[in-house]
């Protein structure tokens, strides 16, 4: 949805969260970081007006980074 259309409809009727998070104040999503879940409020969401969907991409460098460094420990599995 990044590129401005629906991977599911094909619309281009997509909007974008304009600050940089979710929708209200308070919203989390939680990150599985090994020892637990994290919560994090950096988060970017796409919509489609046409069908409703949407998808969240985080935008936590710090907790990425914390994935990417060792994806196992924290809970994650790359893909093949």
């Amino acid at each position: 949805m990044k590129n401005g259309k629906c991977p599911k409809c094909n619309s281009e009727s997509i909007v974008m969260s304009a600050n940089g998070g979710g929708v209200g104040y308070g919203q989390k999503i939680y990150i599985s970081l090994g020892l637990g879940m994290s919560a994090t409020s950096r988060w970017m969401t796409y919509l489609c007006l046409d069908c409703g969907y949407f998808e969240n991409y985080v935008v936590d460098q710090e907790k990425l980074d914390r994935i990417r460094s060792n994806p196992e420990k924290s809970g994650w599995k790359e893909l093949e």
